[in-house]
């Protein structure tokens, strides 16, 4: 943590964390429907600045970690399922940089998104992720062009496996 304030985004319903670590706050997101929905948009962004409420930003991270692994053949993968892989993967990220782009200027923020290594070096099956942690990648790029100019940093990291109890 560092001396940073955090609020860590999981899902209502799906895969919930138990317990967070302490200093980490809850904060409860469909990051699906926040890709799609302006009002949801709209509706998280009142609710992280709620929170950070008569707090001085001096600075203003995302990590964006979130992720869906779809894992399907090719031609076995419904359109709901590619949907939902670019959603959660690619498209929110880009949703959450767009709603909170007044404090990332305002503190010279940082963008960090969890890309993978899939996104270069894949196997079979892995076709829905893949293609959207590479688009992923491709935004962190045009975003950083775009954004260095209003000081923001944008960065992407991409790791290999991790052994998770998912794995």
């Amino acid at each position: 943590r560092g001396g940073y304030r955090v609020l860590a985004v999981d899902h209502p319903e799906r895969g919930r964390v138990e317990s967070w670590p302490e200093g980490v706050e809850d904060c409860p997101l469909d990051l699906e429907a926040f890709a799609q929905a302006p009002a949801s948009q709209a509706h998280f962004r009142g609710v992280v600045l709620e929170r950070l409420a008569g707090e001085t930003l001096s600075d203003f991270v995302i990590i964006n970690n979130a992720a869906v692994q779809i894992l399907e053949p090719l031609g076995e993968t419904p359109y709901e399922g590619w949907a939902r892989s670019m959603a959660v993967n690619s498209f929110a990220p880009l949703k959450m940089i767009e709603t909170f782009l007044p404090e990332l200027e305002h503190t010279g923020g940082r963008v960090v998104n969890l890309s993978s290594v899939h996104a270069r070096l894949t196997k079979a099956g892995f076709a829905a992720y893949a293609a959207s942690k590479a688009a992923l990648e491709s935004l962190t790029r045009t975003c950083a062009l775009e954004l260095s100019a209003r000081g923001i940093t944008v960065n992407a990291v991409a790791p290999g496996p991790v052994l998770t109890d998912n794995f």
